[in-house]
């Protein structure tokens, strides 16, 4: 045996030639084999070569002269390589067309009848293919003195692996390279040629116009599919033909009987290699590998994680990727179409290089791959992946329903107190026994519906199989209620996760009137008391969402104590309600002790956990105490990266809630890192009406106006209002707030009518669901500053007045949103004359946010107002004292 590694380098030196100059001719273990010995030919064939017969050192091109310049119409440029059967040149073609061939001349001393014929048989096999990425023939004949050439394509470019290590092209775009290549060896099978030496330095790839296109080159030993093996190329007559490090077993034990499979074997090598950047551990007998046993073949993934840390970093680098996701990424399908392609058995491989490419263009997409038994769980979950835009959130909800296991649902709300452990666990295990079957059969039944052979060919959307989901629901389901509750609340959650509120409280009431009417006051109502809750709040219904929290809250204490996990599910319901309502100290207290009692329950690293502790954090923001909301969310990021991982639905949501705390604290550099890997993470995986998504598209634009790049800002702000218009009525709370900011950016640039319009929206559509919302006082106060520009001071003041009392009814009269309109008042006093009055409400306005301790932005707005006046009065060392102390904050001075 020999070391496979050393092998594989030999063999890749093979069928070089046209690009790396002659391949040497071994003689060793002449004593041996006296009168052969095995050597690579020109293709990388260990041929038994007769050492009596003349060599390829003998058969130079001396024995051609008459082509020392010319050949036809070819100028020779260069020798590129010379092999077993003939040289090649670089030659320019000047006649009819100008352009660069690759020229191939067979050696003299080989002018036998076999050499003739594979000569003949390689023309005749290229002259039949005509394809993209198939290196093409332009001609063929013969030289002066009866020599045969053929004039073929002269491919610039480098090997396929060399090009993609050195690119580090990703598995995806490897594999979008090797489906070409798949394609190029199907049109060759559908021609009736078979290559039977594909690896990897006969394919190559090249750029032209800025299109990557691969070449498949080296037809030296094809054959013609309906055409039986010459005698001279069996193994008694001459060696194996095709390079065996690659070739397929049959190849190397019965020849004759090889057919289009072997090509599809040896593809399957080389995308091991591709895939894995090494190729399987084989043993070698002589020249020949040992058939690869398919129960024993090691998986790529397998074949990466077994090898030292040096190397399987340095294949992953060339991947862009870690070791870990490197080889999560092979797991699975990767393997399992890799192994089938190079099974040992052709009639176990797929049966065309067509059927190997459509499985990989299956993984790429998404879609069950043939390679392994299609359980229901498996499609599933790949109907889930290739959609995952609109149910990235909602994957474990559907998951947890397939195969019988309902209890997980219930299983979420085990019992956290030993007392109560009986009880709890009696009402689990009957609701566990009578659903399990039926929702096993109804999710069958359902993702069936994704099959195109079931669904008349179409593919059904995320959103058409969910409508028919929740059809079906009341439809097959009517005679067990509590299945249909179940099945209700859980595809509520899904439409929740799409941001379909409206369609998720329609499911979310249905399971709570079923649960009431068959379970009465049960836990499984608990759960489903707080999505119904969350799908009202989300439409602004605070108010209704509230009643649920509250009664959810009762029942969680009741039935299974005041610090179990439902109770700390019910005390962060109202938390958030709290929040709503800018009942802050409320909000927070309700929320440190929600994260109090999951932390004892289920412990920090989980997700409810994590989610309340934004939520904490969140109303930190809101009350400007910003280096402990920083490390709250940055915990909250740890914990979700940890469990969900670095790119997972909670992940997008924890780095732009950083990214808007340090933007908040002037870390501009820091925030643009973690806000633009959110918005490229929201965008990639999130449908364009996803509020998340819409989140973080918004806090970019936020950043953007921070760093007084306000036409980016507008921009992002626009798309964010496009995206909250998919979701939102024009009232809704979230949709006027990024309307709001927009008109800022805009009134920033100086298009003041463009941002009068947008406020002036604002203002038509009302105050909307929410009293709670600034954003509709906010408007009312930019209209009064365009008036005050204008020159309109009554117009102004009006306005102001309008807004002072909405804002004074939302948020109190002593808060820092009504201080900060008056702020628009004063301004206007001052531009009238009235410069006593205006310094006497700056005065007040500076007590209310010292006292108030408001952002620093507040401070540095009404210091700039308050100093134009004192300008203006001729106090100029007192306007420049008061910039002073509050000084504009920037990334250079935080």
């Amino acid at each position: 045996m020999v070391d496979e590694q050393g092998k594989n380098d030999e063999a890749k030196s093979g069928g070089k030639e046209l690009f790396e100059g002659p391949t040497k001719l071994g003689t060793e273990n002449k004593e041996e084999m006296p009168r052969k010995a095995f050597s690579f030919n020109e293709f990388g064939v260990p041929s038994a070569v007769s050492l009596d017969a003349p060599t390829l050192q003998n058969a130079t091109t001396d024995d051609c002269d008459d082509f020392r310049e010319t050949i036809g119409p070819y100028r020779i440029v260069k020798e590129l390589g010379h092999g077993g059967m003939g040289t090649v040149y670089l030659a320019e073609q000047t006649e009819n067309v100008t352009r660069k061939v690759a020229l191939k001349v067979v050696h003299a001393s080989l002018r036998d009848s076999m050499a003739m014929a594979r000569f003949a048989a390689e023309r005749q096999a290229m002259a039949r293919l005509s394809h993209p990425y198939v290196a093409q023939l332009y001609e063929a004949g013969t030289t002066e003195r009866g020599f045969p050439f053929f004039a073929m394509e002269y491919i610039e470019g480098e090997t396929l692996s060399h090009y993609c290590d050195t690119r580090k092209l990703t598995i995806e775009d490897r594999l979008r390279l090797f489906i070409k290549i798949c394609e190029g060896v199907q049109h060759a099978h559908q021609k009736g040629v078979m290559h039977r030496d594909l690896k990897p330095s006969n394919l190559m790839v090249a750029e032209h116009d800025r299109q990557v296109i691969p070449k498949i080159i080296d037809f030296g030993i094809a054959k013609a599919i309906d055409q039986p093996l010459t005698e001279g190329e069996t193994l008694t007559k001459g060696g194996v033909i095709g390079t065996p490090l690659y070739m397929s077993p049959e190849a190397i034990q019965a020849p004759g009987s090889v057919d289009t499979r072997g090509d599809v074997y040896s593809l399957g090598l080389v995308l091991y290699e591709l895939l894995a950047g090494i190729g399987p551990k084989r043993e070698f007998f002589g020249p020949f590998p040992a058939p690869l046993a398919s129960e024993d073949t090691e998986r790529p993934s397998n074949r990466v994680s077994g090898l030292d840390q040096q190397k399987a970093e340095e294949f992953a680098q060339k991947r862009g990727l870690h070791v870990a996701t490197f080889v999560k990424t092979l797991k699975g399908d990767l393997d399992w179409i890799t192994l089938k392609a190079i099974e040992s058995e052709p009639d176990q491989r797929y049966g065309s290089a067509a059927e190997l490419a459509a499985d990989i263009k299956r993984f790429l997409s998404h879609h069950p791959v043939q390679a392994r038994a299609p359980r229901l769980s498996y499609r599933i979950a790949k109907y889930i992946r290739r959609h995952r835009t609109g149910v990235f959130a909602a994957t474990i909800a559907l998951l947890a329903l397939v195969g019988g296991v309902i209890g997980t649902s219930t299983g979420m709300i085990k019992a956290r107190r030993a007392e109560s452990e009986s009880r709890l666990q009696a009402q689990r295990a009957d609701a566990e026994a009578e659903a399990a079957t039926e929702v096993s059969a109804f999710m069958t039944e359902l993702f069936e519906l994704s099959d195109p052979s079931e669904n008349r060919g179409e593919e059904l959307t995320v959103r058409e199989l969910l409508d028919k989901g929740a059809a079906r629901i009341t439809t097959n389901l009517g005679n067990q209620p509590v299945t249909q509750a179940r099945l209700a609340h859980t595809l509520g959650k899904v439409y929740y996760n799409l941001s379909l509120f409206k369609e998720a409280e329609a499911l979310l009431k249905q399971a709570v009137a079923l649960r009431e009417a068959h379970l009465g006051d049960h836990l499984e109502l608990v759960d489903n008391l707080l999505w119904l809750g969350m799908s009202q709040a989300r439409m602004g219904r605070v108010e209704t969402a509230k009643k649920h929290f509250e009664r959810m809250l009762t029942l969680a204490q009741s039935l299974a104590g005041p610090e179990s996990f439902e109770a700390a599910q019910g005390l962060y319901a109202m938390g958030s309600v709290a929040h709503a309502e800018n009942h802050l100290p409320d909000a927070e207290r309700l929320f440190r002790k929600s994260v109090n009692i999951y932390e004892k329950t289920i412990g920090r690293d989980r997700h409810e956990t994590a989610r309340a502790i934004r939520a904490l954090a969140l109303v930190l923001d809101r009350s400007f105490r910003l280096e402990e909301a920083l490390t709250l969310h940055s915990e909250n990021l740890r914990i979700v990266e940890k469990i969900s991982g670095s790119d997972s639905y909670e992940a997008i949501r924890a780095h732009f809630s950083v990214g808007v705390v340090l933007m908040m604290l002037y870390r501009y550099e820091e925030s643009d890192s973690h806000l633009t890997k959110s918005l490229a993470l929201a965008e990639k995986k999130l449908q364009p009406g996803h509020f998340v998504r819409m989140e973080a598209m918004r806090s970019m634009a936020q950043l953007r106006f921070g760093q007084k790049r306000y036409r980016e800002s507008a921009d992002l702000f626009r798309n964010a209002l496009a995206s909250a218009d998919m979701t939102y009525s024009k009232d809704n709370v979230t949709r006027t707030r990024i309307a709001q900011q927009l008109g800022l950016a805009l009134r920033e640039l100086g298009l003041l009518q463009e941002a009068a319009d947008v406020f002036r929206q604002i203002v038509d559509h009302g105050r909307g669901s929410s009293k709670l919302d600034p954003s509709y006082g906010w408007a009312l106060l930019e209209l009064s500053d365009i008036a005050r520009q204008n020159g309109n001071f009554d117009k102004a003041e009006s306005l102001i007045r309008k807004a002072g009392e909405d804002l004074a009814e939302a948020w109190g009269k002593d808060s820092v949103h009504v201080a900060f309109g008056e702020i628009y008042a004063a301004n206007i006093l001052r531009d009238r004359g009235r410069y006593d009055q205006a310094e006497e409400r700056y005065k007040k306005i500076l007590d209310t946010f010292e006292r108030k301790k408001t952002v620093h932005t507040d401070f540095i707005h009404l210091a700039v107002e308050y100093a134009e006046l004192l300008s203006q009065t001729g106090r100029q060392d007192e306007a420049d004292a008061l910039l002073a102390r509050y000084p504009e904050k920037t990334p250079e001075n935080p």
